[in-house]
């Protein structure tokens, strides 16, 4: 791989009572993308089509996903893998900021993420922010 983009991550999490909790890591990619849409309110069928990726399986390894609106069980911000066709019960909803570091965590999406869908149940527009560290080159089989 060649030297590329750094991302510096850095995670604390305190908890009342319970020792504060801190983690970092430094990644290193061939590129980034950072992207910015907003998902117009009562967006339900069809979802805004957001392209994260150009290649393959196993090049996204770092994905962030943070928008304005966050909901609740039946107003809410959601997203599928590239099918706008997805069902709202196969969708994943976005209830905070997601962060998957990663090729292993990346791979929990699934199929390899190349465009995501957004969907807005809520009566406001949502700002999406996604950035994205990824391979240029593909994995070797």
């Amino acid at each position: 791989m060649t030297a590329g983009i750094r991302i510096n991550i850095q995670l604390t999490v305190d908890v009342d009572g319970v020792p504060c909790m801190k983690t970092g890591k430094t990644m290193v990619f061939e590129a980034h993308d950072e992207i910015r849409k907003t998902i117009p309110a009562n967006t339900i069928t069809g979802g805004v089509g957001i392209e994260v990726q150009p290649g393959g399986v196993g090049q996204v390894q770092m994905l962030l996903i943070n928008s304005t609106k966050y909901g609740k069980e039946d107003t809410h911000v959601s997203y599928s893998i590239n099918s706008s066709e997805d069902t709202p019960e196969n969708r994943i909803k976005l209830d905070s900021v997601q962060v998957l570091m990663g090729e292993g965590a990346v791979g929990l999406l699934g199929d390899a993420p190349n465009t995501l869908y957004f969907y807005n149940q809520t009566e406001v527009d949502a700002d999406i922010h996604i950035l994205v560290g990824r391979q240029t080159t593909p994995p070797s089989p």
